[in-house]
Order: C-alpha cells, then structure tokens, then sequence
C-alpha cells in the first residue's frame, strides 16, 4: 500500500515524525510511527495486534490504513478512551 519512495525511506535509519501534542496516556505516540511500521510491515487487510492498546493510537492507524486490528489493555479507562476514539474516527485517507 505504498510506494518503493515510501518503501525505501521507510527502511532508512531515520524517520521524521511530528510529535504528539494531543496525549491521551502517560506513553503517548503520534499516530505517524505506527502508520509508517504498518505500511512498511504488513498488506492491506492483514491482522495488526497490540498487546498495549492504551487510547488505542495503533488501533486508529489500522484504520487509516486498512488493516484488521485485536488490541488488549488491562486499565478500564483506557479501554473507554480507546473505544470513544475509535468510535468517533472518521478515516481521512482514500
């Protein structure tokens, strides 16, 4: 689902990614990093699993990019933020 220029800065030793300035727990991550790892680690419609869920970033990037997701977090609160943020996600991308 990308292109070999994508491929290819993906596998370079650095990546830019803009941080998170919205965090919703304490080991916030902006939703650009695991969009790049799925992109460059997985098809289209693949199974993306998450043993940290936490607001469910992960979850919302399988979304953005078409991929299936089973996510799993022990805190109730950050189960109800995942939840609302995944209910109230409207992908952007085509």
């Amino acid at each position: 689902t990308i292109t070999k220029k994508e491929f290819m800065e993906g596998v370079k030793g650095v990546w830019k990614i803009s941080p998170d300035t919205h965090s919703k727990t304490k080991a916030s991550f902006p939703i650009g990093l695991p969009i790049k790892c799925i992109n460059l680690l997985s098809y289209k419609n693949d199974l993306v699993v998450d043993p940290f869920l936490g607001s469910g970033t992960t979850a919302v990037a399988c979304k953005e990019t078409k991929r299936d997701f089973i996510g799993f977090e022990i805190s109730k609160k950050y189960c109800i933020i995942s939840n609302n943020r995944l209910n109230n996600h409207k992908v952007y991308k085509v």
